[in-house]
């Protein structure tokens, strides 16, 4: 199967879908480093930590909303890019297992957004070294959250990688978006564990969402909405007809 992911690898090497996940971030983060220049005196009056300060204002609408976007986009495309040309009849007829083309493409595409969450911290990391003063206490929340809420992400992942193998780029990239924009609202209200689009923004904004604590199973609900959606996408790849 480790042939098979570097094949996957290499087919979208040079395409635009790396400049999409790189960029993105940083447009965010330059408004959240924008938008606390602009409100400096109000976000460092009561002494707040600097680091902090530029990380929410940079993460509000990049955990709730951009990563899922993001996973959408990168699933979407990666689909795609057989569909268009209709490659997936002569994927089917190589000697390869099925299974092993669906979980690596899978892969190919968790790899992205995992770079696109890299970058997010790296330009956050580098906005505050250039803002806070050299004693400032560096909160480590700005790199643990951001890399559980890529844990998190993994029922998404699996949910829109199914949607855009299963059915038209259109459909998969309407129903991602259609999801991703309550996500704020219903991540105000008690019901947020139901859905999943929320959890990125839950675990990436809040500190009260512990990924360790003995008392939230909801990496547990994670794993089994993962693998289910991942088996029952194996399960339809693996009787795709050639024709």
């Amino acid at each position: 199967m480790f042939e098979v992911f570097k094949i996957e690898l290499m087919k979208v090497k040079r395409s635009k879908l790396l400049c999409i996940v790189t960029l993105m971030p940083l447009f965010i983060v330059f408004q959240g480093i924008g938008n606390f220049l602009r409100y400096h005196d109000l976000f460092t009056s009561k002494g707040q930590n600097i680091w902090m300060q530029v990380y929410t204002q940079s993460v509000i609408f990049y955990g709730m909303n951009l990563l899922p976007l993001i996973v959408t986009i990168v699933m979407a495309y990666l689909a795609n890019m057989e569909n268009k040309q209709d490659n997936w009849k002569t994927m089917l007829i190589l000697p390869i297992e099925k299974s092993h083309m669906y979980i690596s493409k899978f892969f190919v595409g968790a790899i992205f957004i995992f770079l696109n969450i890299i970058v997010f911290i790296s330009a956050v990391l580098i906005g505050g070294k250039m803002l806070a003063s050299i004693n400032m206490a560096f909160p480590k929340e700005i790199i643990i959250r951001p890399l559980l809420a890529f844990l998190v992400l993994f029922p998404v992942m699996a949910i829109q990688y199914y949607l855009s193998i299963r059915f038209s780029n259109a459909v998969a990239l309407g129903i991602g978006i259609a999801m991703t924009l309550p996500a704020m609202l219903i991540a105000n209200t008690k019901y947020w564990i139901l859905f999943p689009w929320t959890y990125a923004g839950m675990f990436t904004l809040s500190g009260k969402v512990n990924m360790f604590s003995t008392s939230n199973n909801l990496y547990l609900i994670c794993a089994a909405i993962f693998i289910m959606v991942m088996l029952l996408g194996i399960r339809e790849f693996n009787k795709r007809d050639v024709v």
